[in-house]
C-alpha cells in the first residue's frame, strides 16, 4: 500500500497510481463541501463557475492547508506545498475559454498570494519565538522548522513563476518578493542564533584551558542529517560556517599571545586544529560545504613567518583565499598587529598587497588599521 506521501508526489509528477492505493488525504474534505485532496486529482474547473464562489473555495482550502502541524517526518516536511500547488494547478487547468481560463488564473493567484502574506507572518511570529528562546531551551532547539520554511518558500517561489504570461506581471512580482523576504528573515533569524551561540562558547574559551570547543558538538544535536532538508541544510550551514570563523578569529585577536599560553603553549598549531575541527564539523553536516577556513588555517605560518618578504607574500595569498569572504579581509592588519609588528612593518606589508577587484585599496586598507591600532590597544589595557 503506497503511503499518502508517495501518491502526493506522485500527483505533482502527473503520474497515475493504481487507484487501490486507499490512501487518507493530508487535508481531509469537510461538510461544507469543499474538496480536499481529492479535489486537487479529479476535479476540473468549470468554466461557468462563479468566480466568487471559486474564490471562497480556494481560501478556505487554502487556510485550512496553513494550519500548522509539527514538523517530524519527510512528510511534514513537504505537506504545505504538496497540499498548495497540485490544488491551484487543478483549479487553473483544462478550461477552453481563454478570457473564462485568464480570470480563473487571476482569481487563484491572488488568493494564493493572500495565502503567501498569511504564511510570512505566521512562520515570522513562531521563528522570531523559537530564535528568542533557542537559549532558554537550547536542549530541546530544533532547526528543522527553520529549514521547512526555507524549502516551502523556494517550492513555492519556482511554482509562481509558471504562472508567467498568466497573470498580471506586478501580481507574480509582488508574490515572489513575499517569499524572498520570508527566505531572507527565516535566514537572519537562524543566523542570529548561530552568532549568539558561537559567541556564548567562545567568550571564554581562549582564557581556558579547554583543548575541544563545545561548539562542534552543539552543532552537530541542531542540524542532525535528513536527506530530504539537504538541500536548505547545506544553504545555512554555509553562512554558519562563515559566521563561525570570523568569530573565532575576533576572540582570537582580542586576547595577547602571552595570555592565550594558558589556553595553549602553542597558537599556531592550536588554532590550525581546530579550524580542521571546524570544517569537519561542517563538512558532516552539509557535504560538499565550501570551506571558509582558510584564514585560521594561515596563522600558524603568519606566527612562524620571521621574514618580511616571507609575510608578505603569505598575507596576500591570505588575501587571495578570502576573495569569497572578503569580510574577513578588514581583520588583517589587526592580525598583524596582533603578531607583534609595528605601525610601520604594518604598513609595509599591506602597501604590498596588490590592488585588484577584490581587495580595497592602500589608503583603505591605512585607515582601517589606524583603527583597529586603537581598539587593540585599548583591549590590551590592565583593568585596574
Amino acid at each position: 500500500m503506497k503511503s499518502s506521501f508517495t501518491v502526493k508526489m506522485f500527483s505533482m509528477r502527473g503520474i497515475k497510481t493504481s487507484g487501490n492505493e486507499g490512501t487518507k488525504p493530508l487535508i481531509e474534505s469537510g461538510s461544507d463541501g469543499v474538496g480536499g485532496v481529492a479535489s486537487v486529482r479529479s476535479t476540473q474547473p468549470d468554466p461557468d463557475r462563479n468566480h466568487k464562489n471559486l474564490q471562497e473555495e480556494v481560501r478556505q482550502f487554502l487556510t485550512r492547508a496553513l494550519q500548522s502541524q509539527p514538523c517530524c517526518s519527510e512528510e511534514d516536511y513537504v505537506r504545505l506545498y504538496v497540499d498548495v500547488i497540485p490544488f491551484i494547478r487543478a483549479k487553473t487547468a483544462g478550461t477552453v475559454n481563454a478570457v473564462v481560463c485568464d480570470g480563473v488564473w487571476a482569481v487563484c493567484h491572488r488568493e494564493l498570494l493572500q495565502f503567501v502574506k498569511r504564511f510570512k507572518q505566521q512562520q515570522t511570529k513562531e521563528l522570531s519565538n523559537r530564535a528568542q528562546t533557542w537559549k532558554k531551551n537550547r536542549k530541546t532547539f530544533e532547526t528543522i522548522d527553520f529549514l521547512k520554511t526555507l524549502k516551502t518558500c523556494k517550492e513555492l517561489r519556482l511554482y509562481i513563476h509558471t504562472a508567467a504570461g498568466r497573470i498580471q506581471p506586478s501580481l507574480l512580482t509582488e508574490t515572489v518578493a513575499e517569499l524572498e523576504d520570508m527566505e531572507a528573515v527565516t535566514i537572519k533569524l537562524l543566523m542570529d542564533v548561530i552568532a549568539k551561540m558561537t559567541e556564548s562558547h567562545l567568550k571564554d574559551y581562549f582564557r581556558s584551558a579547554q583543548k575541544w570547543l563545545p561548539l562542534f558538538t552543539d552543532l552537530g544535536k541542531y542540524f542532525p542529517k535528513r536527506p530530504y532538508a539537504a538541500d536548505e541544510q547545506k544553504l545555512v550551514i554555509d553562512n554558519a560556517y562563515k559566521i563561525i570563523a570570523r568569530s573565532y578569529l575576533t576572540h582570537l585577536l582580542q586576547n595577547s599571545r602571552f595570555k592565550l599560553r594558558r589556553w595553549s603553549a602553542d597558537v599556531g598549531p592550536a588554532v590550525s586544529m581546530d579550524a580542521r575541527r571546524l570544517h569537519q564539523t561542517m563538512e558532516n553536516l552539509a557535504p560538499g560545504v565550501q570551506e571558509r577556513n582558510g584564514i585560521l588555517l594561515s596563522i600558524k605560518e603568519v606566527l612562524e613567518c620571521e621574514d618580511t618578504d616571507g609575510l608578505k607574500l603569505t598575507v596576500a595569498l591570505m588575501k587571495q583565499d578570502c576573495t569569497q569572504n572578503k569580510a574577513d579581509l578588514d581583520l588583517l592588519p589587526e592580525l598583524l598587529q596582533w603578531k607583534g609588528l609595528s605601525r610601520r612593518e604594518v604598513r609595509e606589508v599591506l602597501d604590498a598587497l596588490p590592488d585588484d577587484q577584490y581587495g580595497a585599496p592602500r589608503e583603505s586598507w591605512w585607515r582601517d588599521f589606524t583603527c583597529c591600532v586603537s581598539t587593540y590597544c585599548q583591549q590590551q589595557k590592565p583593568h585596574i
